[in-house]
């Protein structure tokens, strides 16, 4: 089992290409960092004070509100890296689940941002 699992994990990290690509890893969560309005939520979300966990206002929002945006983009990510996947398997049941968990993170990264978003009006 163990063998399998390292074999998994080293198709994994060379897909990835992690060992040659730390530069476009940090772009990326740099880019989700700002995305998610972090950088609103340090410079406005202050200003509301510790106590507030969600403001409902579309001008400031809180280091949570960032937070909980940042998940929802990394899961759509995920979501649509996964249809791509499925897009290029060979194996038709294999790609079938590539693209339904694709879909499925994709929905709810869109349904985590659209109820937060509901709070916010």
């Amino acid at each position: 089992m163990s063998e399998r699992l390292r074999d998994y994990f080293y198709r994994l990290k060379k897909l990835l290409k992690v060992e040659r690509s730390w530069l476009m890893w940090v772009y990326l969560a740099v880019l989700v960092f700002v995305a998610a309005g972090s950088v609103s939520a340090l410079i406005e979300g202050s200003r509301w004070g510790p106590d507030v966990l969600i403001i409902t206002s579309k001008i400031a929002e809180t280091g949570l509100e960032a937070l909980i945006f940042g998940v929802s983009i990394i899961m759509g990510f995920s979501g649509i890296f996964l249809i791509h996947r499925g897009t290029s398997t060979s194996s038709k049941r294999v790609a079938n689940m590539y693209i339904l968990g694709g879909l499925a993170l994709l929905v709810v990264g869109m349904a985590i941002s659209g109820w937060l978003t509901y709070l916010k009006v």
